[in-house]
């Protein structure tokens, strides 16, 4: 607005008359209308690719939900299908599944300590 003023004096100076006054702010008016319309349309473009945007992304969550669901169902699909294995093979060999795993748990840690031991004594010596 203090641009503004300074401005309007300045034209006030030069000018001699009010009519020349009257036509260089009608121009100005019109030029400020002009930026205005040119804003307008860039605001309206903006608002477009937004919209745009916000759709697209939404169509994408929507899309990885899906997916996701799909994947959880397949899941458990596949976990039904490894306890059905272990249970049938339990039921067909006659063995814990599960003891033999720790049995054999037990004795990599055991002979990881043997070596462990061995790699000590070798350092002390």
């Amino acid at each position: 607005m203090i641009k503004k003023e300074k401005k309007l004096n300045k034209l006030k100076d030069g000018v001699h008359d009010n009519t020349q006054l009257f036509e260089l702010l009608s121009a100005e008016n019109v030029e400020i209308e002009e930026k205005m319309r040119k804003l307008q349309e860039v605001n309206r473009t903006l608002n477009g690719l937004i919209s745009d945007l916000h759709e697209a992304t939404s169509n994408d969550m929507k899309a990885m939900k899906l997916e996701m669901e799909a994947m959880k169902a397949d899941k458990v699909m596949k976990d039904e299908h490894l306890t059905m294995l272990y249970t049938v093979m339990e039921h067909h060999l006659g063995i814990d599944v599960h003891s033999v795993f720790n049995n054999i748990e037990i004795k990599k840690v055991k002979e990881r300590r043997v070596e462990r031991e061995m790699r000590l004594a070798e350092e002390a010596t």
